[in-house]
């Protein structure tokens, strides 16, 4: 997923930024968690979060 900007000195990545708010940013992988937030939100909002945190799904994406 490319940015919507371009991305240089002063110019924070978006899904950076995104998974710093919930408080992800930099984890590593045992370290994750699902934000309460995720729980709430509609399912388009929870697969981009899943793609993002494990990575894209490996067979055909079902939305």
């Amino acid at each position: 997923m490319p940015a919507p900007y371009r991305l240089t000195h002063g110019k924070r990545n978006p899904i950076a930024a995104w998974l710093d708010e919930f408080g992800l940013f930099g984890l590593r992988s045992h370290e994750k968690f699902v934000p309460q937030q995720i729980f709430s939100a509609p399912n388009s909002q929870v697969a981009l979060f899943s793609c993002i945190i494990c990575g894209p799904p490996t067979g055909p994406f079902v939305g």
